[in-house]
């Protein structure tokens, strides 16, 4: 049977998760349309031996691609390289999947022709035992606009993203290698192309939080601050190559500025000497005013209380307080 749904799951020495992984797939009722491309990407534990007693047991189901470490960005190229479904979605080696949610969303897939099936997902803290549902209240099978989009404020996650998979091809989707936070090229790269959009209605994502060795702890993030400046470089380079219209540049301007926000909460909040982030805090934003006065300026609120909070000295933990203030 044609393949429908191509699921790329990027490992990275998951052998204790990628069992869940696989098996929250191997109880969908539509199996038989579903692709599973496991790329271990350098794993050098019992990742790809999992992976592979998977693919012998479900051979028409089950794809492995074992290749040399290259960030998970390489394992999404790899994987479209190889995807023979109409649609295609990333759920990580360490994550699992709501089967039921996924047959209901397989079953109107066979009926669309979308750019995106956008969806919810759950938040799983391990350390506290905790779930939080992060949803859409949408009604299904109406086909929207990237002006819908837009109009409701959505800047859709990875989490909660299926592409057509030959939009990606069409559009020569590449993500950059060795760094972190690629997700938010993978959210934006393509909507350059993307304008017809339909909620599922249905959450099937879970995504594991909790754990200090993840790339979205803060203090790997300050580790990596210059993975996401090289983010923000490329992302800034297609603004202002690429061929837009008004809707997908405003979104693209909207993801842009998502990414500078962080880049300051980083800067001003979490680098731990304070005088050390308030200095790349200014500077990144004396930069960002002579490459784009538009980004600066949509980003100077965010910008402005973050240095604050830096400045108070104000903890980590005095910001999520802050955050829940200012909602």
């Amino acid at each position: 049977m044609a393949k429908l749904l191509s699921v790329i799951v990027p490992s990275y020495n998951v052998e204790q998760y990628l069992k869940k992984t696989v098996e929250s797939f191997l109880k969908c009722k539509t199996l038989s349309e579903i692709e599973l491309i496991i790329v271990s990407d350098g794993s050098t534990d019992k990742t790809v031996e999992i992976a592979n007693k998977y693919k012998e047991e479900y051979p028409e189901a089950v794809v492995v691609i074992d290749k040399e470490n290259g960030g998970h960005g390489s394992t999404i190229n790899s994987g479209l390289k190889v995807a023979k479904g109409k649609y295609l979605i990333v759920v990580d080696g360490d994550d699992w999947i709501d089967a039921n949610a996924i047959d209901l969303i397989v079953k109107q897939l066979r009926n669309v022709e979308v750019d995106v099936v956008i969806s919810g997902h759950y938040r799983n803290y391990m350390d506290e035992g905790t779930e939080e549902h992060r949803g859409y209240d949408e009604a299904t099978g109406e086909v929207r606009t990237l002006k819908y989009l837009l109009d409701k404020g959505y800047q859709i996650p990875m989490t909660d993203t299926c592409y057509r998979t030959e939009m990606l091809r069409e559009i020569g989707l590449q993500i950059q290698e060795k760094t972190f936070y690629v997700d938010e090229e993978f959210c934006t790269i393509p909507y350059l192309k993307a304008n017809r959009f339909l909620f599922t209605g249905q959450s099937y994502y879970h995504y594991r939080l909790g754990s200090a060795t993840q790339s979205v702890s803060p203090d790997n993030m300050v580790k990596r601050a210059d993975h996401r400046l090289r983010v923000f470089n490329k992302l800034f380079d297609i603004l202002n190559t690429a061929k837009f219209n008004v809707n997908s540049r405003e979104y693209f301007v909207r993801r842009l500025s998502a990414v500078v926000n962080t880049t300051y909460l980083i800067y001003y909040v979490y680098y731990s000497n304070r005088k050390e982030g308030r200095i790349l805090g200014d500077n990144f934003y004396i930069k960002l005013c002579g490459l784009n006065k538009e980004l600066a300026v949509r980003t100077s609120r965010i910008r402005n209380q973050m240095r604050l909070l830096n400045i108070l000295h104000i903890s980590r933990e005095g910001y999520e307080l802050f955050k829940k203030i200012i909602r």
